[in-house]
């Protein structure tokens, strides 16, 4: 089986479009350095890593695993808001008419 390449090219830009979509964000934390965990548990998700569990995810990135896990289950962040961001972004980029009911 051929598997495509990844240059670090390709890794190097894959994070400075997280970075830029993360900022989009920044609001919906309550506290900054959650928005920093924020931007980990994104690129833990897209990343190579066979196991995309915190434990993982938090040692490719350095950081420890509770601080993750901390993120993930007591961080406060309006939820609300970030789904409107979402729906936002979704419709300015795929938003070319509305289906009728």
């Amino acid at each position: 089986m051929d598997r495509e390449l990844v240059s670090v090219a390709d890794v190097a830009d894959l994070r400075r479009r997280l970075a830029r979509f993360a900022r989009d964000f920044t609001d919906c934390f309550v506290r900054r350095p959650t928005h920093g965990h924020f931007q980990t548990y994104m690129e833990g998700q897209t990343s190579r890593l066979e196991r995309k569990s915190v434990e993982p995810m938090a040692l490719h990135a350095g950081v420890p695993p509770r601080t993750l896990q901390e993120f993930l289950g007591l961080s406060r962040w309006d939820h609300q808001l970030m789904r409107d961001r979402i729906c936002q972004r979704v419709l300015a980029r795929h938003g070319g008419g509305r289906p009728s009911r």
